[in-house]
């Protein structure tokens, strides 16, 4: 490819002598004004571009572009390779479209919009904006009035969200420790708390780097694994630890290898178990993270985006199952706070509500005051969605019924209180619901005695935690004697 030649002084002089007059003086003063325009803008000399050495003329290269329509017939019919070659660009210039219509937009279009009045200092001010870099769209070499004038595409605007987003897929220790305190701020109740709804992902990719993925997706894994390197975080290797004993629950977790101990065999070394550590680097993050899901889970505009997703409900089971009572309580918090907007008839929910519903059985059985609350208001919230009614009513067996009924004769008020919710939000169900209630033995018997139950009944024990004021309805006055009138004469 050969090179282009300057041309000699003496072919300069002739092709002058061959131009038109009234070229050479439209030239002269183009120059003339050009140079006035930067000492003014900017108290700098104008100086002339040069493409590979060789100087590329300015007005030649303005009145070829006013020859052809202007600027934006050029861009819109895509002609900036005729004008690489009408200014002699073409030849040996790698993407000489691009370097003639960003050097036409640079030097010579900012002069003639600021006389129009349509663009706000162009050329050096939107070099200095762009940080010396030259961006290939044309958005960036253009203010918004001047776009809006040359029916551009409008400007590129970065979503609300999509600094947190590129800082949890950099997966730098730095950018991630700042997209995970940005998102505990924006958790906390007030005007500028997290919308997951602008940006889901936010989600998905914050329990990835808890080492939770979505089900058959190897790039997730990948790109964890790239985080590890950089962070030296093994997260993996936490929830190894975590004491998570059931087998559908570990099988959320592809990637950990099941122990070969059993149960009564790793209790002989109880001492030996590690203790959840806040201080450490790996609980922390995991800490983190599901207290943020806690916050943003009380807000109503956040339910619905956290229920649908899949990821996060793993998350939740395998914190609800594990050893350490400080993440299983963030996590039954969650779930209680979003049982309402989770649909378990969805096609995808198939896994959600084996899982959901084995939860709230294993927390009812439980002995832990908390987990049968928490299994309670769980309920209680998914018999708020009509379409739950077919699985609900065929989770409610007798050894569920049994359960409830005897936590409601126990001499505590708080479990009064909220089984007695849970048994409305469940006749609230339907006729199907009713009936399995209405049928279990004593179960009416029961309700009917608690309708002139006393507070006082349970005892100082049974008042712990709650706060019990009599309340007396507004009470109706009775009408006044009638008065005897006397009646005139």
């Amino acid at each position: 490819m050969e090179r282009r030649k300057r041309k000699s002084s003496v072919e300069e002089y002739l092709d002058r002598l061959m131009e038109n007059p009234e070229k050479v003086q439209r030239c002269s003063e183009f120059h003339m004004n050009l140079r006035t325009f930067y000492k003014k803008r900017w108290n700098c000399r104008l100086k002339s571009p040069h493409i590979q050495g060789v100087e590329v003329d300015l007005f030649r290269l303005y009145d070829t572009v006013i020859s052809m329509g202007g600027w934006q017939k050029v861009s819109f019919n895509e002609k900036w390779g005729d004008i690489a070659h009408a200014v002699g660009l073409a030849n040996g210039v790698a993407v000489a479209e691009h370097a003639i219509k960003v050097l036409y937009m640079r030097q010579v279009f900012g002069f003639y919009a600021e006389i129009l009045k349509w663009l706000l200092y162009l050329s050096k001010y939107e070099q200095n904006e762009l940080v010396g870099e030259v961006d290939d769209a044309d958005s960036d070499l253009l203010s918004s009035r001047s776009r809006e004038y040359f029916r551009l595409r409008p400007e590129k605007k970065e979503a609300e969200y999509d600094r947190i987003v590129k800082s949890l897929l950099s997966g730098l220790p730095n950018e991630v420790d700042f997209a995970v305190n940005v998102c505990t701020l924006l958790s906390h109740p007030g005007p500028r708390v997290l919308r997951l709804v602008a940006a889901p992902q936010i989600i998905t990719l914050l329990v990835a780097h808890l080492a939770i993925f979505p089900d058959g997706d190897r790039a997730f894994y990948d790109l964890y694994k790239s985080w590890e390197l950089v962070s030296g975080h093994n997260f993996i290797a936490f929830w190894s630890g975590a004491g998570i004993t059931d087998d559908e629950v570990l099988k959320l977790i592809p990637h950990i290898k099941p122990s070969m101990v059993s149960e009564e065999e790793s209790n002989i070394f109880c001492g030996l178990d590690t203790e959840f550590q806040p201080r450490n680097v790996v609980s922390w993050r995991v800490q983190q993270v599901l207290l943020i899901i806690r916050n943003l889970s009380f807000e109503v505009i956040n339910k619905a985006v956290l229920a649908a997703s899949w990821p996060l409900l793993k998350f939740l089971f395998i914190c609800s199952n594990c050893k350490w009572s400080m993440l299983r309580t963030a996590a039954l918090d969650a779930l209680s706070n979003i049982a309402c907007e989770i649909d378990l008839m969805a096609e995808e929910s198939s896994s959600t509500n084996h899982l959901l519903l084995k939860t709230v059985s294993c927390c009812l059985h439980s002995d832990d005051k908390f987990r049968v609350i928490r299994a309670l208001e769980i309920l209680s919230g998914l018999c708020n969605n009509e379409r739950n009614e077919s699985l609900i009513c065929e989770f409610l067996d007798h050894r569920i019924l049994s359960k409830i009924f005897t936590v409601i004769s126990v001499k505590d008020i708080m479990m009064c209180v909220y089984t007695l919710e849970s048994l409305y939000q469940i006749s609230e169900l339907g006729a199907t619901a009713c009936y399995q209630l209405s049928r279990f033995p004593h179960a009416i018997d029961t309700l009917v005695s608690l309708a002139t139950v006393e507070a006082v009944s349970f005892g100082p024990s049974g008042l712990i935690g709650m706060k019990v004021v009599e309340f007396h309805g507004p009470s109706q006055l009775a009408p006044p004697p009638p008065q005897n009138v006397p009646i005139s004469q």
